[in-house]
C-alpha cells in the first residue's frame, strides 16, 4: 500500500510488473479479501484521511497468513500498526522506505 507515486514507481522498479500497487484502504481490504498476497508492504498516511492502521485492522481479522512490512516513515504510524499486528499474530517488520532498496538486494 502507498499512496505516492514516486514511490509507487520505485516498488515496482524493485518488485516488477507482477506486484499489485494500491492506494485506498478500501481496495486493499477488498483485495486482502479475494486475493492471496505472500508479502504486503503497508504505509501509514495514505492521504485524504486513510490510514494504513485500517488495513492492518482487516488483515487481523482476515487472519492474514504472511508477513507485512511496514514502510512508514512516520513513528507513531509505526508502532500503531506494528502493535496492531503483533496482537493479531500477524508477522511484522518495520523497515523504512529509504532502506528498503537496500534489504531488497539481501
Amino acid at each position: 500500500m502507498e499512496d505516492s507515486l514516486s514511490r509507487q514507481i520505485q516498488f515496482r522498479n524493485w518488485l516488477g510488473s507482477s506486484a499489485k500497487i494500491i492506494s485506498k484502504v478500501c481496495a486493499a481490504i477488498d483485495a486482502l479479501r479475494r486475493e492471496r498476497f505472500d508479502l504486503v508492504f503497508l504505509d501509514r498516511d495514505l492521504g485524504f484521511g486513510e490510514f494504513g492502521e485500517d488495513v492492518a485492522r482487516a488483515m487481523v481479522e482476515l487472519k492474514f497468513p504472511r508477513q507485512c512490512i511496514v514502510h512508514s516513515d512516520n513513528p507513531f504510524g509505526v508502532e500503531l500498526i506494528s502493535t496492531i499486528l503483533q496482537e493479531g499474530q500477524i508477522q511484522v517488520e518495520c523497515v523504512p522506505f529509504a532502506l528498503l532498496g537496500l534489504i531488497r538486494d539481501r
